[in-house]
């Protein structure tokens, strides 16, 4: 109940004397007080009723006490006439005028009694206007949610009753206005309404859960060569994909899916457990390969994507984006087809173990002997790699005479066992010294 809405009462006689412009302040409670500061008993939004007692005892009080009253928040005064004063107070009246608190005139046959009661009944009369609205709109909810409505259509139905804006974050309902006439709903309203909704929510969480468990049984089947790839037709098509158009198949962690299908946008999600060595993997079927790189920078996730494909070409594909999850995971960074078949994208995929041989045979040996002898022959081995075996080359990078570069290369065959001239052993001595540069890192 506002201001305006108690002088609209015929029976109580109230009588407007400071501040029209501020009587639109919901009344919270009445509080009869006689006390020059009632501050320590206020609490914000009471009409404050005094029949001046202390007041005309020294009219010098009437400027601090509306000043205190302002202070804890109350939005308007009552003043009984007729037991202490036959008027207002003009001292009262010019504070309240002055300082813009809503000054009510109380007639001396009307008890501060019938006004506190009156607040009790329309407060009663708001409660369980409240509680009818509540269970009106949780009986449509309930409806809605047996016709299988979706979770944006019940927020639907919420908005179209309480107005305003709705968003429904972790199980709690909020609500902002739109306009200038939006009531704000109680908060026992947005509980309980949010209450529901979270049973929506959960019920679409488990059948969003099945789809993907089912779609990555028919994935999984699809790649065993037990099923037509034109069962994820249907599956596509509801996901938002072309079913007949290039596809990208990436694999990421799993239960990434809540993480990426916002970004992702129209995309098909299947879990397919023990996928990639053990570990659960979760796959995603969209149309768009930049968008899923950039979805992985983004979410910080690891991620590997095959080659476009048709929808026949699915189960090659599986393989390949599984196996560059492995390598993302491995080098902290998106990976691609592509990527499998790079010299380093090769190598990033071996365990450290088998590449040790490579280090232990074939580069341990050059450092300790520049260590010991002052020679530079693991950087002779880079830079002869980098120049793609050429003397000429390398030794014009290294500034050197060609034979002496020969000479080096020689004595690193000696203590190696591997000729660095001829490929085969040019290639095992690159895995040593890939490896050898990396060791630190993985």
């Amino acid at each position: 109940m506002t201001v305006r809405d108690l002088l609209a009462v015929p029976r109580l006689g109230l009588r407007l004397l400071a501040a029209d412009d501020a009587i639109d302040a919901v009344i919270r409670w009445a509080h009869p007080t006689e006390l020059v500061d009632p501050r320590p008993y206020l609490q914000g939004g009471e009409l404050v009723l005094t029949v001046g007692t202390s007041l005309a005892e020294d009219p010098a009080q009437c400027g601090p006490f509306v000043d205190r009253l302002l202070d804890a928040g109350a939005c308007a005064v009552g003043y009984g006439v007729g037991d202490v004063t036959e008027a207002v107070p003009e001292d009262l009246l010019a504070a309240c005028r002055e300082r813009g608190l809503p000054l009510l005139e109380v007639p001396a046959a009307v008890p501060f009694q019938a006004i506190t009661e009156l607040l009790a009944d329309r407060r009663a009369e708001a409660r369980t206007a409240v509680e009818r609205q509540v269970h009106q709109l949780s009986v449509q909810l309930l409806d809605a949610m047996a016709a299988d409505r979706s979770l944006e259509e019940l927020l639907a139905i919420v908005t179209s009753e309480l107005g305003g804006r709705l968003a429904y974050r972790d199980g709690e309902l909020g609500w902002e206005p739109t306009g200038d006439t939006d009531v704000p709903p109680s908060s026992s309203m947005l509980r309980h309404v949010g209450s529901v909704l979270a049973v929506r929510r959960h019920e679409e969480d488990l059948a969003l859960a099945h789809r993907r468990a089912e779609a990555g049984r028919l994935l999984r089947l699809v790649a065993e060569g037990k099923a037509d790839p034109e069962s994820l037709r249907d599956a596509l098509t509801a996901a938002g994909v072309d079913a007949d158009g290039r596809m990208v198949l990436a694999a990421w962690p799993e239960r990434a899916a809540a993480l990426i299908a916002d970004g992702l946008g129209g995309a098909l999600f299947a879990d397919l457990p023990g996928a990639g060595g053990g570990t659960g993997t979760c796959v995603s079927l969209s149309g768009d390969g930049n968008v899923v790189l950039q979805v992985a920078v983004d979410s910080a996730l690891p991620c590997g994507v095959a080659a476009p494909c048709l929808l026949g070409d699915v189960a090659s594909a599986l393989p390949a984006a599984v196996a560059a999850l492995d390598l993302s995971r491995r080098r902290g960074a998106p990976a691609t087809n592509r990527d499998l078949v790079s010299f380093d994208g090769l190598l990033e995929q071996q365990p450290l173990d088998r590449l040790r041989p490579f280090v232990e045979t074939l580069l341990i040996p050059l450092a300790e002997h520049d260590r010991d002898h002052g020679t530079a022959l693991v950087a002779t081995l880079r830079a002869f790699l980098a120049g793609a075996g050429s003397i000429a080359r390398t030794a014009q990078d290294l500034h050197l005479h060609p034979n002496s570069l020969r000479h080096r290369l020689k004595r690193i065959g000696e203590l190696t066992g591997a000729d660095p001239r001829t490929f085969a052993d040019r290639v095992a001595l690159a895995v040593g010294l890939w490896a050898w540069e990396r060791r630190g890192r993985r």
